[in-house]
């Protein structure tokens, strides 16, 4: 199946899509191609906010932290759908 799925994405992202629907799993990633195919073979889906979400709500991590991770990760390029974790907690 991740041979089959390289056409659209590149074979990392081919692969771990493979296995979250051989698997029915959740696919954690931030590439946009592999959320599109995820999204259009109904896939669940995740990536880096909500990876720090989960662990902001699980408590294993305070905001202020994940406030910086996310900080550093834009400050790399990373484009982020949020700018600060501390504004959705108000």
């Amino acid at each position: 199946m991740a041979r089959q799925l390289e056409e659209y994405i590149d074979l990392g992202e081919a692969t771990c899509l493979a296995v979250a629907i051989n698997r029915a799993g959740i696919l954690v990633t931030d590439d946009g191609g592999a959320r599109r195919q995820a999204r259009e073979r109904q896939v669940s889906l995740s990536g880096s906010v909500g990876i720090l979400k989960l662990l902001v709500d699980g408590e294993q991590l305070a905001v202020r932290q994940a406030d910086e991770y996310l900080a550093a990760m834009i400050a790399e390029g990373y484009r982020s759908p949020i700018q600060r974790f501390s504004d959705l907690r108000d």
